[in-house]
């Protein structure tokens, strides 16, 4: 049995970081918690080269703020909010489409994780459930009898009697 997998502190504070920026709205604490905790399982599933990429993506994404000339040579996770977003948003639009391709990688899977928080769920009224439910109910009002009919077509008995398969000519001609 494998491991759970875990991000480690640099990358956990880089995701802390990144979440307010890529996702919409004021994302409370106890939500970006949420979404990294989503995330960890989310890339848990993932074959083992590619939760090392992640995980080292976000890192080069954390230890190369310091390089940036505007950051003041700190880390991703020290920047102010407001410098946080120019640097994310220097990434997103970088004319090296590895760099750029990267922010999207990143933004892409907070918001799907922090999508699938269930209080973002139900506070977008999402309920696919009560949908999938009365849609069921709809087509089976529409579809009913016919879907009977197939059904029954299916599990009724072989039409042609026992004594006749057998003799039947099983050349190609007779197929054709």
């Amino acid at each position: 049995m494998r491991r759970q997998f875990h991000f480690g502190r640099r990358v956990n504070a880089a995701l802390a970081a990144l979440i307010p920026i890529t996702c919409p709205g004021q994302v409370e604490s106890d939500r970006v918690a949420a979404v990294i905790a989503s995330l960890e399982s989310f890339v848990s599933a993932l074959p083992w080269f590619m939760r090392r990429g992640f995980s080292a993506l976000v890192l080069l994404f954390e230890i190369s703020a310091v390089a940036w000339p505007a950051g003041g040579g700190v880390s991703f996770s020290k920047l102010q909010r407001d410098a946080a977003a120019r640097y994310f948003d220097r990434w997103w639009h970088s004319r090296l489409s590895l760099l750029a391709e990267a922010a999207r990688t990143m933004k892409m899977m907070t918001v799907f994780c922090y999508y699938e928080l269930p209080a973002v769920k139900s506070a977008m009224g999402y309920d696919p459930e009560a949908w999938v439910a009365k849609v069921k109910a709809e087509r089976l009002a529409r579809y009913g009898s016919a879907i009977s009919e197939a059904e029954k077509a299916v599990t009724a008995p072989d039409p042609l009697p026992v004594g006749e398969a057998e003799n039947a000519d099983s050349s190609k001609e007779a197929w054709l």
